[in-house]
């Protein structure tokens, strides 16, 4: 088995779209006229929003003890139960916020992270699951 546990292919882009309180996977993205386009299946239609009305989710290129990708806005539970988010950031690509409001991982080196993650598992989202972070 590869030890690697970067991600080594794109994955499908995904949104939250506020409206809906719903994060979709991308149809496209239209740089253009800055829309993106989504299908939403629970109403059997798609659907066109402005880059105002959605956020993006972006791959932190890590995944999870159980093989799931870790995207911006997951909450992850580490190995010492302690429960953490993933935040995007410019210039790290993510950073994890803990129970402190504390940053984490965004000045270690790649191998640290890679292997911290590996023994991290999702178990939600802040746009889905925002009750896993409170007290």
């Amino acid at each position: 088995m590869d030890n690697d546990r970067r991600i080594k292919i794109m994955k499908q882009p995904k949104v939250y779209i506020k409206s809906l309180d719903k994060v979709l996977e991308v149809e496209s993205i239209r740089f253009d006229t800055k829309v993106v386009e989504i299908y939403d299946e629970a109403a059997s239609r798609y659907r066109y929003c402005d880059f105002d009305e959605v956020e993006f989710i972006n791959s932190t290129g890590f995944i999870d003890k159980n093989g799931k990708e870790i995207e911006s806005g997951d909450i992850l539970k580490t190995e010492f139960e302690d429960v953490v988010s993933i935040k995007f950031h410019n210039f790290y690509g993510f950073y994890a916020v803990d129970e402190d409001g504390e940053h984490l991982f965004p000045e270690e080196a790649d191998d640290e992270i890679r292997e911290t993650l590996s023994k991290t598992e999702v178990i939600g989202n802040i746009y889905e699951n925002k009750e896993l972070l409170e007290d």
